[in-house]
């Protein structure tokens, strides 16, 4: 990574690798810059000019879980979570390298929603809302640590509208 000043700003020229379609950016409170792209998550650290990039490990369950990251959120308890395309939802502990994966299971009620995932929010009550393609929303409750699919039904008026998201938004 290289930097530029110009005046007032400074322009970071990223690498290559990120031109390939990047979905999300997030600027933490620790000034790094999170992105979210079709090659895995880069996260940007301007005051020491790195940039780590983490992608799939087949070999290795600890990794990201899909390359294809798609939206990236940050919880109030400082957690940053990852929606991706196909590989389930991850909560990233960066410390370490480490990255613990929600996948659905048809075996598990509980387990977070099928498919490609899009967005994730936070309500009131700390529960997280994820968005996907085709297969409704979860809800994360994180004190039973656990997922509750909510699709739509044409019967029950207290359902989703649709089971098709491509984003959340979660307001007071």
């Amino acid at each position: 990574m290289r930097t530029r000043n110009t005046g007032s700003k400074q322009i970071i020229l990223l690498p290559l690798q990120l031109a390939s379609a990047v979905y999300y950016g997030h600027l933490d409170h620790g000034e790094q810059v999170w992105i979210a792209t079709s090659v895995g998550l880069f996260i940007v650290d301007p005051e020491t000019e790195t940039v780590d990039w983490y992608r799939n490990d087949p070999d290795n369950p600890a990794s990201l879980p899909e390359n294809s990251v798609r939206h990236l959120y940050k919880d109030r308890e400082g957690n940053v979570w990852l929606a991706t395309y196909g590989g389930g939802v991850a909560r990233a502990m960066v410390k370490n390298e480490v990255f613990k994966t929600f996948q659905h299971s048809p075996k598990n009620a509980n387990s977070v929603v099928a498919g490609l995932l899009f967005g994730i929010c936070e309500d009131k009550n700390g529960s997280l809302w994820i968005a996907s393609e085709d297969n409704g929303i979860s809800q994360y409750i994180l004190q039973e640590r656990r997922f509750i699919t909510h699709l739509y039904n044409p019967n029950n008026p207290h359902t989703p509208c649709a089971d098709y998201y491509r984003a959340l938004f979660c307001d007071s």
